[in-house]
């Protein structure tokens, strides 16, 4: 994501339903050889897409899925729990 790359993702530790949109900035793909073969097919059929899917990806990494914003996240999950 960092180098504006869209992604093919498949499931994962849950994080990945936050990160990618289908279509936007990566696709996914169901575990099988057979899909992430379609999926791949798909993405390089047309170029101009990868590289507009690669920029909102590295977007999203630059702007909001910073070490900041993930700091930001924990702080305010620990000041609940805590009721701070």
């Amino acid at each position: 994501m960092a180098c504006a790359l869209p992604i093919i993702y498949t499931h994962a530790d849950g994080t990945e339903e936050d990160m990618f949109t289908e279509e936007v900035n990566g696709w996914f793909f169901d575990g099988s050889v057979g899909d992430l073969t379609l999926k791949i097919t798909s993405a390089l059929k047309d170029p101009s897409k990868l590289l507009e899917m690669g920029l909102v990806s590295q977007k999203l990494v630059t702007e909001k899925f910073t070490v900041e914003n993930m700091v930001r996240v924990y702080k305010e999950t620990i000041e609940k729990v805590l009721k701070i």
